[in-house]
């Protein structure tokens, strides 16, 4: 890999635990009761958290509370968690783990439950890795888990207990008729609030729904010209031409890219695909000896779709700026192209068709108020000759990239 690009990519790793996250206005009460206004490194946590990061004020340090001194911690217009001593069921939702047991089998934890609909009927949830689970509170009740459960039957089917369903129709009811039926709730987080809400406001309760904050736009679509400096070799022990290095040319392309912005970790994780047409022509002449007359030409005139599927990284400097890194696999679509050898009575090598490739990029870059980027990616080698076991081939290419998003 190119070392100025390899060491870019690294300085942006160095960076990230002092780039990537912003503390924000939150607060904590303590066991004593004891409102603290702070500052709460916000992580957007996919798994629950056991512990987080607060400043006193912006230019102090970090300290951390956690689950046995805070009954509560909150971020402001983002989330709330709050500590709970549960009855919950850890089984394994995996095919390959289910036990054979329909109960739910519980354990008893303290945990911090996120906060989502908060009312006179509250709703919350718990995430650890692969395990989802939903809880309920009613004014003067222990918190309570919504129960629902994959297992095994005893000829090996999978089947499940959706108990969740019966616990909404006895104890989350509403007095008129209402849209939704407890036996059409899934058990994921936006069919429960859906639920929780009309809930709430069939019965004339003041509530709170913690799941409207938007984290910023989903999609981007940016066009991005850019500056390919590509090189071309191929090599052969047995042939007339034994090698031969095209050198290195500089194009230009152009890429349409989609972004994708995954909902998960403060949007600093995005799926990329980007369809981008490049282009390389070059030839060389090199001595053949007489019987094919003084000189060999090669030369290739190659053109070709590329579409890197990738993921990016982002590490926030701040509310305007941030760096990406990023890791792409690209399937290449080529135009009919040949590796091409002349004079022409040179029969001993015919023309060496060019075939559809993939390789793997790396990518760093800076990206400014959500609208401009500017990016240096590499390529790994490119085998143009794959239909060929005699000939080898190497295409490399290095490019920096800008870019405009459109939406």
């Amino acid at each position: 890999m190119n070392k100025t690009l390899l060491f870019l990519i690294l300085s942006c790793i160095g960076i990230n635990s002092v780039a990537q996250t912003e503390y924000v206005k939150g607060y904590f009460i303590e066991n004593n009761n004891n409102k603290i206004e702070c500052l709460i490194k916000d992580n957007d946590w996919n798994n629950n958290p056991e512990n987080f990061q607060y400043k006193l004020s912006k230019d102090s340090k970090s300290l951390t509370g956690d689950i046995s001194t805070v009954k509560e911690f909150m971020i402001l217009n983002s989330s709330k968690y709050v500590r709970a001593t549960v009855k919950i069921d850890m089984s394994s939702a995996s095919a390959d783990f289910l036990d054979k047991s329909r109960a739910p089998i519980f354990e008893t934890k303290t945990l911090f439950l996120n906060m989502l609909v908060e009312g006179n009927t509250s709703l919350y949830s718990y995430k650890n890795g692969t395990i989802t689970r939903y809880f309920y509170s009613k004014p003067g009740a222990k918190i309570k888990q919504l129960v629902y459960k994959k297992f095994l039957t005893t000829t090996g089917k999978i089947s499940t207990n959706t108990q969740y369903k019966q616990q909404l129709k006895t104890e989350i009811t509403c007095p008129k008729n209402a849209t939704s039926s407890p036996e059409n709730v899934s058990y994921n987080k936006s069919s429960l609030i859906g639920y929780f809400i009309e809930h709430n406001e069939c019965n004339n309760y003041s509530f709170k729904n913690y799941n409207t904050e938007t984290k910023g736009k989903v999609i981007n679509l940016s066009i991005r010209p850019r500056i390919n400096n590509s090189s071309f070799s191929i090599s052969n022990p047995g042939a007339t031409v034994k090698e031969a290095d095209l050198g290195s040319k500089t194009n230009f392309g152009v890429g349409l890219e989609l972004e994708l912005i995954l909902p998960t970790n403060n949007n600093k994780w995005a799926f990329i695909i980007e369809p981008s047409y490049q282009s390389f022509k070059s030839e060389i002449t090199q001595e053949a000896g007489s019987v094919f007359g003084d000189a060999i030409t090669t030369s290739i005139d190659y053109s070709s779709i590329e579409i890197p599927l990738g993921l990016r990284h982002y590490f926030f400097l701040n509310e305007n700026s941030k760096l990406f890194v990023n890791a792409s696999f690209i399937v290449d679509i080529s135009s009919e192209t040949a590796v091409e050898f002349d004079p022409a009575n040179n029969s001993s090598i015919a023309p060496l068709d060019v075939q559809s490739g993939s390789n793997i990029a790396f990518g760093v870059g800076y990206k400014f108020n959500n609208r401009y980027s500017a990016e240096v990616r590499y390529q790994t080698d490119r085998n143009l000759l794959s239909d060929f076991i005699e000939w080898d081939s190497s295409y490399q290419t290095t490019s920096f990239i800008i870019g405009y998003t459109i939406f």
